[in-house]
């Protein structure tokens, strides 16, 4: 059927490798009992899932190819930081600053918090004003990348804070990548929604029985999920 020939599994794959955004994350998964990992790469239309029993950086080269040239929208998991152009997502990281303020709500925690969600909304204010201009964005970005410096260079004795400090100073670049191109999502909910149907199934079945098994189910679930993103009523 020619109107199915765009989501063959080779298709897909090639159609991942050339996006200009790709949205990543990965989960357990355990095949024939042992613990494995499957990855999802989630572009606008396609989705490719692979398992692996790595969670090593080899598996998102393999799959986006070590020169890829667009995207990559992830958490902060030291894996995609091979990739020239990358994304961070902010829900992680306005969520680690929800937990160190539970864990432990003293004032310097809460600042920070209170300090980060302040930032997020101005991004997503800005996001939201139509025909900005290149140098708009680039001069808003600049603008919010020297706030999370500032902030990251917060002086404290609490060493899970300085953590989590020292990572908003090292990603301070990639958290305005979706200031400056707003086809860059601010968050990964595109890869965290492409992932849940694998999530259900691993808690219906427990897992493939084999690799044959799990092969069979990665090239399903990448033709199902990108026929489905293309097709909502595919069903």
């Amino acid at each position: 059927n020619l109107a199915l020939e765009s989501f063959r599994e080779d298709k897909i794959i090639e159609k991942i490798k050339n996006s200009k955004v790709v949205n990543a994350d990965e989960t357990g998964l355990r095949i024939d009992g042992e613990n494995c990992w499957l990855w999802v790469f989630a572009g606008d239309k396609e989705a490719r899932y692979t398992t692996s029993e790595s969670r090593g950086k080899g598996v998102a080269q393999d799959v986006l190819g070590k020169d890829f040239q667009g995207v990559v929208v992830s958490d902060f998991y030291s894996a995609y930081n091979q990739f020239g152009y990358k994304g961070k997502c902010w829900v992680h990281l306005l969520r680690k600053a929800r937990e160190l303020t539970q864990q432990n709500p003293i004032k310097q925690r809460i600042k920070i918090k209170k300090l980060l969600n302040s930032v997020y909304q101005r991004i997503i204010s800005f996001r939201g004003i139509e025909n900005t201009t290149e140098k708009e964005r680039d001069k808003k970005a600049e603008t919010i990348k020297e706030e999370l410096q500032r902030i990251g260079k917060t002086k404290t004795v609490d060493h899970n804070l300085q953590v989590f400090l020292n990572r908003i100073s090292k990603y301070s670049g990639e958290l305005v990548v979706c200031v400056k191109n707003f086809a860059v999502p601010p968050d990964n909910n595109k890869a965290e929604r492409a992932i849940r149907p694998a999530v259900v199934m691993r808690k219906i079945s427990g897992g493939p029985r084999s690799k044959k098994g799990a092969h069979t189910f990665e090239v399903n679930l990448s033709v199902i999920e990108t026929l489905k993103k293309e097709k909502e009523n595919l069903f």
